[in-house]
């Protein structure tokens, strides 16, 4: 069984299980364990180096880290590509969202979905269903999404 298809039904049993995979000795607590054959990013999407975190790019509700400088343009450029290679390897970036993209209202993480190497936390399964009927429209608005976030936290 190829890599891709291995991760495709790894996605596929994601959305049937409905998300319930909460961590319970993660060492961050606000990460769910992942399932066999996805992990969190550890290397840089354009090198393959070593991630520097102080180089990392938000884009599309998560935190992308990168070697160098240079890389973060690379992706800047061409985030599919870069988020396509993630979820061919099986790697998940950082999930930074703190409403739901879907709602705005505030986010279950026992509620996600898992697409090119995006984590998305989300508030209800309707929540879930409603952006996997219209997904890329829904990735076209979460950097949206992450600045009305930012909007209201500067308001506070």
């Amino acid at each position: 069984m190829s890599k891709l298809s291995l991760i495709s039904i790894i996605t596929a049993a994601i959305f049937l299980l409905g998300g319930n995979l909460l961590a319970g000795d993660s060492k961050d607590k606000d990460r769910i364990q992942l399932p066999k054959g996805l992990k969190y990013q550890e290397t840089c999407p354009v090198t393959g180096g070593k991630i520097n975190k102080d180089y990392y790019l938000d884009i599309q509700g998560h935190r992308i880290y990168f070697s160098c400088e240079a890389c973060i343009d690379s992706m800047r450029a061409d985030p599919e590509r870069y988020f396509k290679k993630a979820g061919e390897e099986g790697v998940v970036f950082e999930n930074i969202l703190e409403t739901c993209p879907i709602s705005g209202e505030e986010i279950d993480k026992s509620v996600f979905i898992y697409y090119q190497g995006r984590l998305l936390y989300l508030c209800s399964k309707e929540a879930r269903k409603l952006f996997m009927e219209d997904r890329p429209s829904y990735f076209k608005v979460l950097d949206e999404h992450m600045k009305s976030e930012a909007s209201k936290k500067a308001q506070k």
